[in-house]
């Protein structure tokens, strides 16, 4: 069992664009889980970071892309702020 907690931002329901260029479509690393949306993002943080109320998690990994005529790859620089809020029993 992995000791990381894993986020991941999936390319679903992005599509056509009026733009030239790749589509979410064309990225390379899907999931399989997720229906096979492709991944614009991923980080992960340490199991232990989730004891502290309050954890961002940097989200630097991008996904390669490629079609006919072209390759590139997706960068990222997101972050992700998990916050714990207060939980009550109700019994």
């Amino acid at each position: 069992a992995s000791r990381r907690l894993g986020v991941r931002l999936h390319a679903s329901g992005l599509g056509a664009s009026r733009c030239p260029g790749p589509l979410a479509a064309d990225l390379s690393v899907t999931e399989p889980e997720q229906g096979g949306a492709p991944v614009l993002a991923s980080g992960s943080i340490p199991l232990t970071a989730l004891r502290r109320p309050r954890q961002t998690v940097a989200l630097t990994e991008g996904g390669v892309l490629g079609g006919p005529g072209y390759t590139g790859r997706v960068t990222s620089s997101l972050r992700v702020v998990l916050e714990r809020g207060r939980v009550r029993l109700q019994g």
